[in-house]
């Protein structure tokens, strides 16, 4: 009994760490202070047929990363998000608000959209984002 509750204790510890925030793999050059991540607040979406909602996301520059980032985003059918192609200046804000739309007919489901950082030199890096479409 001890040991479930220590693992219980153990992953409940674990989740509240590491939250409901994930990041990419490095972009960019390889050394942190001249590289970027991507940093999705949100690992899932819950979104009601035919709704709207925004999430944000935002990349996390190294202290001496100064390039622009060019942002491409795929979503699959059912879903449109805006804006899905864009370039976060080197002088910009890091933080983008997405708006997601689920089609009023979308099937019902997880659905996966894929973030696309390129800078103007170096390594591109990815993350996602899940949306799951419910019943209105």
């Amino acid at each position: 009994m001890r040991a479930v509750i220590a693992l219980a204790a153990t992953l409940t510890l674990v989740s509240l760490c590491c939250g409901c925030r994930t990041s990419s793999a490095q972009g960019g050059a390889m050394e942190d202070e001249q590289g970027f991540k991507i940093l999705v607040r949100r690992l899932t979406l819950n979104l009601d047929q035919g709704d709207v909602k925004t999430t944000p996301i935002s990349l996390k520059r190294g202290d001496y990363f100064k390039q622009d980032v060019h942002l491409r985003i795929t979503v699959p059918e059912n879903l449109t998000i805006d804006p899905n192609n864009l370039v976060i200046q080197a002088s910009d804000k890091p933080d983008v608000e997405l708006k997601i739309t689920a089609a009023t007919d979308a099937a019902l489901g997880k659905y996966r959209i894929a973030i696309k950082a390129t800078p103007e030199t170096g390594e591109p890096a990815m993350a996602e984002l899940i949306v799951k479409v419910k019943a209105r």
